[in-house]
């Protein structure tokens, strides 16, 4: 179970990332070419979007620190930093 949530972490911070590049470069063509459509639409739309890809992305990360695996491997990681001394 944590192995499926790390990868959907790890899918869902590529999309935000992928995203926020998309959102960005499409902003700056509608400012270049005088698309206000296009900027208003990347500036609502696309952020709404992005905005809930970043929810589901913390919270798939949250919840992998609550399985047996993600438990087990903070804990190896406490203890190799030295934080659990």
């Amino acid at each position: 179970m944590s192995n499926l949530l790390s990868h959907l972490s790890r899918l869902c911070i590529a999309l935000l990332l992928l995203g926020g590049i998309v959102v960005a470069l499409g902003q700056v063509l509608g400012i270049v070419f005088a698309n206000a459509g296009l900027v208003i639409t990347l500036g609502t739309t696309g952020v709404n979007l992005i905005s809930v890809i970043a929810g589901l992305a913390g919270i798939v990360s949250f919840l992998r620190y609550y399985t047996r695996e993600g438990k087990a491997e903070l804990a190896t990681e406490e203890s190799r930093d030295g934080a659990g001394t």
